[in-house]
């Protein structure tokens, strides 16, 4: 598995404004499910999430090459994080 951090502005040029992401929203301190499933959102609508975020990372495994981690937190270790803030996931298709 793969991680890169990245600014807000580069997670905004992932994919294209109106592509259809899913998004799945995770609250860390209390090790619970917001949204207990991916829920399909435009990726313009995923960008006030970007802005918010003190953490952004990329990553790329063998099953989602196209996932974006979005923590509310500072996170030294996005694969490793700390159970504070909130974590939201967007699985997305590259941009062509």
């Amino acid at each position: 598995m793969k991680v890169k951090k990245i600014t807000a502005k580069e997670a905004k040029k992932v994919t294209h404004k109106n592509a259809t992401v899913l998004v799945s929203t995770a609250n860390l301190e209390e090790n619970k499910l917001i949204n207990s499933e991916f829920k399909k959102r435009k990726f313009i609508e995923c960008h006030p999430l970007l802005d918010e975020a003190h953490t952004i990372a990329k990553v790329t495994d063998d099953f989602f090459d196209n996932q974006l981690r979005v923590f509310t937190e500072e996170q030294k270790d996005p694969l490793n994080f700390q159970n504070k803030g909130i974590l939201n996931t967007i699985l997305y298709k590259n941009k062509k």
